[in-house]
């Protein structure tokens, strides 16, 4: 007996942000979600990992010079991971909201992508994303799932 065909897929983008979450967006016009802003235990794990000195606010890391650019978009980007799931899990797609990046088959697992990157030399900080699908059984429902989920974010 042959087993049902199952497929999955890849959402590759990359999404703008500015930091910290109080400071003025380069262009006051823009309607789009701009902050992301990192749990305190997100930005010690990566104050940790770096091994750079701890801070104690988001005012202390604004203010150091060396916690720019590549730095903010890595401790930043659990946070975009985040905000990702939470609109993925309030549209009733699966994942895990604690670890959006886990890897499980039957969740929508939310991780970084260095194959997609924004532009450099601009206002704004890029993060890489990729968004990927459960192992869903290939049928008219299921393809109609990952149309949704285009449409949600």
């Amino acid at each position: 007996m042959a087993l049902p065909w199952t497929f999955g897929v890849e959402l590759e983008f990359t999404i703008v942000f500015v930091y910290p979450h109080n400071v003025a967006l380069p262009d006051p016009t823009e309607s789009r979600k701009l902050r992301f802003k990192p749990y305190q235990n997100e930005i010690d794990r990566f104050i940790s990992e770096e091994g750079l000195p701890p801070i104690h606010s988001t005012t202390e890391l604004a203010d150091r010079n060396i916690y720019n650019g590549e730095f903010i978009r890595h401790m930043v980007t659990p946070a975009v991971q985040r905000d990702i799931a939470q609109t993925l899990h309030a549209a009733g797609f699966p994942g895990h909201m604690d670890n959006p990046a886990k890897l499980d088959v039957t969740n929508w697992q939310i991780d970084t992508d260095e194959s997609v990157r924004g532009p450099h030399n601009t206002e704004y900080i890029w993060s890489s994303v990729e968004v990927k699908s459960p192992a869903l059984a290939f049928n008219p429902k299921n393809l109609k799932v990952v149309e949704d989920v285009d449409i949600k974010y």
